[in-house]
Formats: C-alpha cells, sequence, structure tokens
C-alpha cells in the first residue's frame, strides 16, 4: 500500500509534468501565433524564436506551478516563484535564442524596451499574476475565471509595452508586424499559462482523490 506522503510526491510530479508538457505546447502554440501575425520567418529564425518561446513558457508555467504545489495555502508563495520565475525564465530564453542565433548566423530579435525595465515588469507581472493564479486555484474557481485574469494581466502588460515604447521610442522603429506579433504574445501567453495551471492543478487535484 502506497504511503501518504509518497502518494503526495507521486501527486505533485504528475502536476509538474502536466505543467511541463503543456507550456511546451502554449510556447509552440505562441510561436504559430507570431508566425501568423508578423510572416514566415526563415527557417533559422523561425528555429531560434521557438527555442525562445518555447523555453521561456516552459520555465514560467513550471516555475508557478512549482510555487502552487508548494504551498497551496498560501497564494504569496505562487507569486514568489513568479517574481523569479519570470526574470529568470527571460534571461534564459534570451540567451538560449541569442546563443542559437550565433550559430545559425541570424540576428536574433531585440527586446522592444530597455532590458533592465522588461525585466522588472516581468517580475512584477507575474508575481502578481501567481498571487492572483493562485488565490483563484485555492477556491476551485473555473476556467473561464483563470483564463480572465490571465486575459487582464496580458492586456495590462501589452499597454505597458506600448505606452513605453511611444514614451522612449527606438532608434530604428519596428514593423507593425513585429508590434502586433508582440501585443499578440503578451496578451496570449497570460491566458495560456493560467489554464495551464488551471489544468494541472485538476490533474493534481484528481491523481490525489
Amino acid at each position: 500500500m502506497t504511503e501518504p506522503n509518497t502518494r503526495v510526491e507521486i501527486d505533485r510530479s504528475h502536476l509538474l509534468l502536466s505543467a511541463a508538457w503543456m507550456a511546451v505546447v502554449l510556447g509552440a502554440v505562441m510561436q504559430v501565433l507570431a508566425v501568423l501575425a508578423a510572416g514566415s520567418p526563415s527557417l533559422a529564425a523561425l528555429a531560434t524564436e521557438t527555442v525562445q518561446k518555447v523555453s521561456w513558457s516552459t520555465l514560467v508555467c513550471t516555475g508557478l506551478a512549482i510555487g502552487a504545489t508548494a504551498a497551496r495555502s498560501r497564494p504569496i508563495w505562487t507569486g514568489l516563484a513568479g517574481l523569479i520565475a519570470a526574470p529568470t525564465a527571460f534571461l534564459v530564453a534570451r540567451t538560449l535564442q541569442k546563443s542559437l542565433a550565433q550559430a545559425l548566423s541570424v540576428t536574433a530579435g531585440g527586446p522592444p524596451m530597455d532590458l533592465v525595465v522588461l525585466v522588472m515588469a516581468k517580475a512584477i507581472e507575474y508575481g502578481l499574476f501567481g498571487v492572483a493564479i493562485a488565490w483563484l486555484l485555492q477556491r476551485r474557481s473555473s476556467a473561464i475565471a483563470c483564463a480572465a485574469i490571465g486575459l487582464l494581466f496580458g492586456v495590462a502588460m501589452a499597454g505597458f509595452v506600448l505606452l513605453y515604447g511611444q514614451a522612449h521610442p527606438p532608434a530604428v522603429a519596428p514593423a507593425a508586424a513585429v508590434v502586433v506579433a508582440r501585443s499578440i504574445n503578451e496578451i496570449v501567453f497570460p491566458v495560456g499559462c493560467a489554464l495551464v495551471l488551471y489544468a494541472s492543478d485538476h490533474v493534481g487535484r484528481r491523481m490525489s482523490a
């Protein structure tokens, strides 16, 4: 017979595994949407962008899932996980993208704003996002409620990026298609990540039942 503590560890491993593979799918979906919005890049550029999006998605969603499973009764810990995971994931994903771009002799796209500002904004966004999602999951809210919170954070972040770009215009203005693609990513990812966390939490609860 399985010991209770062992069963909890098994359930947590199922939850994290579910979050990880769904996050990979989310990253791939984001890349498809980016291609549809900005046009088809070269195969090399497509590879670097896919690596960036999949690694970002996997690290952020899995980090939030770890925070959610570590302390279900304390949403603040999920927020702390988001506060740490988002900037870490951004830097890791960007490093992987630049390394692959260098290996394939292509130019990696730059961030839409000052790197320090963007990293800080991501940390704040996903710190608060983690608290909100953990609070909803604690109360077993619906998938629609979780998606709505994700949409709220996504729209807020997309608006911030656009306003910052207007206040601090870059030397070379990005193409309109690139701006649209970035805005879609900023909005879609929090919604998708919220649904990933909802689904993985649902799997974890079912495994515990």
